[in-house]
């Protein structure tokens, strides 16, 4: 690609404005309204790999779908003609043109940023985060750093370059594809296991960067956590605040932008405590010393969805019927082709009993200071019991799941279920189906707090 050529008949590129392996970054001007924007560039090459063109067709599909002030907006994707000798096409993406400074740019002329300028960019970072954080399903920008930061001219932070974007297909569910930049990047997002308070370790270690002009990987660590606290005086609060943001155990660190900022905004350094059971919340919970006890809701029976399948088997049955009485005046062979039809008539009938009894059941899960317990019930009788000693247990975390796991539960149109799972070394238990992501958040927490009072 060269200065002056125009793609699509459209896009006449001007200024390259980053090149990696494989991908480059353009300025061009949209020559059907004469405005800049920004066409990136999937450039095929001998290193390009099918994980390549996935990621960059994802990151299209994604940003088609954001609408937020301080993201750059979507504009078109197009494929490019395959050039002679090549076995792939190009790729473009299209967005807004946005005018200003990365902090990359920043640190590369050896500036520094005071503790008011990174409450303020945390607080800005943090909005954004929480927009995307709290779409369904949450995306994950998974690359946070500070050349993905922009200062626009109107001195307001935008988040660029969603090129290792992803929509929350959790952790082990998902295929190894580790994306990221080292440094920071949290153990857990190596591990192929990102979720939200991955980007926001990732928002910790660009402010730390940027205060005290040192990459974190250059930094020293202990224990696996970045030490930056004796190269820049801040404040005990804010400083306490960055230290959990950068926490290397997930459970340690806020699980949400929106506590996080909520925290910063407050000065009230609780980064499990400032959970608080949502409003509307079934879930009922039970602590004390010597035990704590959940009971987890039965799913919400949905009453179009029941009603429907009602409608159905009922016309299905006054089918049967008549094709039954006139099976009487037909050959034997309609007549057992007929009663053929009447058993699998009984075991679809069977089937949606069993799934709506599934929406009856409960679950309860104890915890006391030798052992853990749970427990699935339906009308008060237990179906099913699992219990372990509570040494065994090493995690307690918000997951998520596939819906399509729960076979008979009747589907909500999402493809992931969010859960609380309570991982041992040999096997991991789900616990509360069809939670929101909130109250997952807070029922880890309440567990977790529980488990280091017994400590």
């Amino acid at each position: 690609m060269q200065s002056g050529q125009v793609l699509q008949q459209r896009y006449q590129l001007q200024t390259v404005l980053g090149k990696t392996q494989g991908r480059q970054t353009w300025l061009a001007t949209d020559l059907t309204n004469q405005s800049s924007v920004v066409v990136k560039l999937l450039v095929q090459n001998p290193q390009l790999q099918w994980q390549d063109i996935k990621l960059f067709e994802r990151e299209a599909t994604v940003l088609k779908n954001l609408q937020h002030p301080r993201i750059p907006r979507y504009q078109d994707a197009f494929s490019l003609d395959t050039p002679e000798g090549s076995d792939l096409p190009w790729f473009g993406l299209v967005q807004d043109y946005l005018p200003g400074t990365t902090l990359q740019k920043l640190l590369e002329s050896d500036a520094r940023i005071t503790e008011k300028q990174a409450r303020a960019i945390a607080l800005e970072t943090l909005q954004i985060l929480i927009y995307l954080h709290e779409l369904n399903p949450p995306v994950l920008h998974r690359d946070i750093k500070p050349s993905n930061l922009l200062i626009g001219q109107d001195q307001h932070i935008y988040l660029i370059d969603f090129g290792a974007v992803q929509n929350r297909v959790k952790a082990e569910r998902s295929t190894m594809t580790v994306v990221g930049t080292y440094g920071y990047t949290p153990l857990e997002q190596f591990r192929g296991q990102t979720v939200p308070a991955s980007d926001l370790y990732a928002l910790g270690a660009t402010l730390i960067h940027l205060l005290t002009g040192v990459a974190p990987a250059d930094l020293p660590q202990k224990k696996l956590k970045i030490q930056f606290a004796d190269l820049v005086s801040l404040s005990p609060n804010f400083r306490t605040w960055l230290e959990i943001l950068i926490e290397p155990t997930l459970e340690h660190r806020f699980i949400t932008a929106r506590q996080a900022l909520q925290t910063l905004q407050t000065g009230i350094n609780k980064p499990l405590k400032s959970i608080s059971q949502p409003l509307g919340s079934r879930v009922k919970l039970q602590s004390s010393p010597h035990q704590i006890i959940v009971k987890l809701p039965a799913p919400k029976i949905r009453i179009l969805s029941m009603s429907l399948t009602l409608a159905l088997m009922f016309a299905l049955f006054l089918l049967l019927r008549v094709l039954t009485f006139l099976s009487d005046f037909m050959s034997p062979i309609i007549f057992y082709a007929i009663s053929s039809l009447w058993i699998v008539w009984g075991i679809i009938l069977i089937y949606n009993i069993i799934r709506y009894l599934s929406l009856l059941r409960y679950q309860f899960v104890q915890f006391n200071k030798t052992q853990f317990i749970i427990e699935k019930q339906i009308y008060g009788i237990c179906y099913h019991r699992q219990k372990r000693p509570i040494s065994d247990l090493q995690a307690v975390q918000q997951s998520v799941q596939k819906s399509q796991a729960q076979s008979f539960l009747p589907q909500s149109g999402k493809t992931e279920l969010d859960i609380v799972t309570l991982q041992t070394a040999k096997q991991t238990y789900n616990i509360g189906i069809e939670l929101t992501a909130s109250e997952c958040a807070w029922l880890a927490q309440e567990i977790n707090d529980w488990l280091k009072l017994i400590k």
